[in-house]
């Protein structure tokens, strides 16, 4: 079905990794060898549980497994072992499924650049300045979109100054979750969103303990990402929701019960803001079609 089609989408790619990994799986539970294709399918199943946007989501996936360009040589290459038996078409899924020598060496060098001390000192300054400038950034846009409103004819979805105190403690109450996930980062090296500064982040190419020792940088640097995006998750859903309730048209009690209630358990919609509003203060957002390519 892959080789059928110019330029599949990421569903049918996604698609086509987890299938690959499954059966990689299998075979490598039968011969007892370690299952490393068993965890990498278990996070899988996690991704597609997320309540990441299902975009990011599926772009993870593929990018696991090396990227389009590899998964989609990759069912190429398993379609031709299909018409020459069984034994081919397993010995084929079991050689694409390890990392090759360039993704060993490409995880080195990247590794390598961010090993230095001052390109964490840095990561850590621009995202608390970013984060801190939310506050003063949104009371300025509260006050355009006050001036807006009183125009002729304005109906407009606006920040309103509202939001400035509820975002004042969600930077304050954001920092625990951010620790939470911070530590969660540190000991698993996975973002919990599944968005890191780093393609092919999950690949994880050299193996063993030699491995994870390599891999500190990208992993404290995730880790650090991940702080600062448990502070503007909740910095924007508490943002958002008062400026729900005030669309609503609710004062007092009712105004903070329904406040309470949404900050608590969050729309799908207010979710999937939140987490972009995380990628984007920590300058993890996608590029575009025609930027990516570049």
């Amino acid at each position: 079905r892959v080789r059928s089609m110019d330029e599949p989408g990421d569903d049918v790619l996604a698609a086509f990794r987890e299938a690959w990994l499954r059966h990689t799986a299998i075979q490598e539970q039968v011969s007892g060898m370690t299952a490393e294709a068993g965890r990498a399918l278990s996070q899988f199943r996690m991704l597609a549980k997320s309540n990441a946007v299902p975009r990011e989501v599926l772009s993870s996936l593929i990018g696991g497994g090396g990227g389009r360009t590899r998964v989609q040589d990759a069912a190429d290459l398993i379609l031709d072992a299909v018409e020459q038996g069984p034994g081919k078409f397993n010995v084929e899924v079991e050689r694409l499924a390890k990392p090759a020598f360039k993704d060993k060496a490409t995880e080195l060098y990247i590794n390598s650049l961010l090993s230095g001390p001052q390109t964490h000192a840095a990561n850590i300054a621009s995202n608390t300045l970013t984060a801190l400038a939310q506050l003063p950034e949104h009371a300025t846009a509260a006050a355009i979109g006050k001036v807006r409103s009183i125009l002729p004819g304005a109906n407009i979805d606006r920040v309103v100054g509202s939001e400035i105190g509820a975002r004042t403690f969600g930077l304050i109450q954001g920092a625990k979750e951010g620790a939470r996930f911070f530590l969660q980062a540190l000991r698993t090296g996975e973002p919990v969103d599944f968005a890191s500064k780093f393609e092919q982040q999950s690949l994880k190419a050299i193996s063993g303990r030699k491995g994870e020792i390599i891999r500190i940088p990208t992993r404290l640097l995730t880790a650090e990402d991940e702080f600062f995006k448990g502070i503007a998750r909740r910095m924007e859903l508490n943002g958002l929701a008062v400026r729900q309730a005030s669309k609503e048209g609710l004062r007092g009690d009712a105004a903070k019960a329904r406040i309470a209630e949404l900050a608590a358990n969050p729309t799908d919609e207010m979710l999937a803001q939140s987490m972009e509003y995380a990628r984007y203060l920590t300058f993890q957002q996608k590029l575009g079609p025609g930027m990516s390519k570049l």
